[in-house]
């Protein structure tokens, strides 16, 4: 499954000309599709959007469409894994999983992020890098039925 198929009839719940978030009620997913670069503050602020949504909307399983992903500052990954990925499990998030990035500071700002996150790395929020959407789609489903 490409993402303009799984994102096709979706309601759009965020948007700036760099990112849009999908919600798929019915499956508890939030589809965020990055389609730029973001800046340092942009970058924060769509990600703190990202988990107040899926704490407002009960969204339990993420995929993030990251292959545009160019990376982000040292301070900024500090603060995904010290404030965010906590926050996600806080908000009912289950599983996080990323289409990695094509861009080699993207791919190192990525796994920067998750290896500095104790509960991405350990496992306490089930986290995983894929190379396609196809992939990260079928593992969010594997993620939906063993919980």
């Amino acid at each position: 499954m490409e993402i303009q198929d799984a994102i096709e009839g979706l309601p759009i719940i965020y948007q700036t000309p760099k990112i849009e978030f999908y919600m798929n009620a019915e499956q508890k997913l939030l589809i965020s599709y990055a389609k730029a670069f973001s800046g340092e503050e942009e970058y924060r602020i769509n990600m703190q959007a990202c988990a107040d949504l899926c704490g407002e909307h009960g969204l339990h399983y993420i995929i993030f469409e990251s292959t545009n992903f160019k990376g982000t500052s040292p301070q900024n990954q500090k603060w995904v894994a010290e404030h965010l990925i906590p926050y996600f499990l806080q908000v009912g998030v289950r599983a996080i999983t990323l289409v990695m990035a094509k861009d080699i500071f993207g791919k190192f700002s990525l796994n920067n992020m998750a290896k500095s996150s104790e509960l991405a790395y350990t496992g306490g929020l089930p986290f995983q890098f894929t190379d396609s959407f196809d992939d990260a789609y079928e593992w969010i489903l594997e993620q939906k039925e063993s919980q």
